[in-house]
């Protein structure tokens, strides 16, 4: 227990498990990683990103955030899938740091004050961060490309369309304090998880295919698998981010894989894409 007066650390629990736990091998994880990736440095203005070990996801990790690494950014919004079927409501962290072997990540804590301003369903709570990897996981990346960018955490729990519109405004006011340029929004999910490889890769193909035709059945009503037990709320945190990066959003999946592709369990699978949104240029414009 710190001092009175000391800022909340979050320590890092995965280092080790989902990631290397020494600075030095983790920042040389990351590179290799990011070297590995055939995606160009780009520009994106939001991504998403699995949030599984570097042994099996890594790469997707990598291509993401690639993808997003020609931009100078200065806060990272991290929408991140809530891990228990039972979450009803979003959190925000009460720490005011989170820490991997490659430093630490001060929290914006005005924008999590502006959040819950705007947003009244909103609580901070640390208990969902320590169960969740879905935060940790893309921080040696954040870190790695952005050192000095401050982080915004929120997970996120399954959302009917009018809470995912009003957690997305508020999300999209709380950041107005930063210049949009300087702003990256994250969804880190997995996609699909807990069936063989043919199930799990079905209700991945209906989540992806909402995300790119947001239009077409908003709200999942004949996508039963989508809500199964045990599924990632990766609709609702697809759809959030493209509520917090605009309409006028071009939407490509750059990298899709299976756990079964590392470890041909294909009873117990899980789906990772790498995807990035990045804005439309208008016709004409070089």
């Amino acid at each position: 227990m710190g001092k009175v007066g000391e800022p909340l650390v979050r320590e890092a629990v995965l280092e080790g498990l989902f990631y290397p736990h020494r600075s030095h091998d983790l920042r040389e994880a990351v590179s290799n990683l990011l070297v590995r990736s055939e995606e160009p440095a780009g520009r994106a203005k939001g991504i998403i990103c699995p949030h599984a070990s570097f042994q099996y996801a890594g790469l997707h990790e990598a291509t993401a955030f690639k993808a997003a690494a020609a931009r100078d950014v200065h806060l990272v919004v991290i929408l991140a899938s809530a891990t228990h079927h039972s979450d009803r409501t979003p959190a925000v962290p009460e720490s005011h740091v989170f820490r991997t072997p490659l430093g630490d990540s001060n929290i914006d804590r005005r924008f999590i004050s502006a959040l819950e301003r705007r947003v009244r369903m909103i609580r901070r709570d640390d208990l969902p961060f320590l169960e969740s990897p879905a935060v940790e996981t893309p921080l040696p990346f954040i870190q790695y490309l952005w050192p000095e960018a401050r982080i915004a955490p929120c997970i996120v729990p399954r959302l009917e369309s009018e809470s995912i519109d009003e957690l997305g405004h508020g999300l999209v006011e709380a950041a107005r304090h930063h210049a949009d340029d300087n702003v990256l929004w994250v969804a880190s999910t997995n996609i699909a998880r807990g069936g063989n490889a043919g199930q799990t890769r079905a209700v991945a193909d209906l989540v992806l295919g909402q995300l790119a035709n947001p239009s077409t059945n908003p709200d999942c009503k004949d996508q039963r698998n989508v809500h199964s037990p045990g599924a990632y709320p990766a609709d609702t945190v697809c759809r959030l981010l493209r509520r917090c990066t605009g309409s006028e959003i071009s939407c490509e999946i750059l990298t899709r894989g299976s756990s079964c592709d590392f470890d041909g369990n294909t009873e117990s699978n899980t789906e990772y894409a790498s995807i990035s949104l990045t804005e439309c240029r208008p016709a004409g414009r070089d």
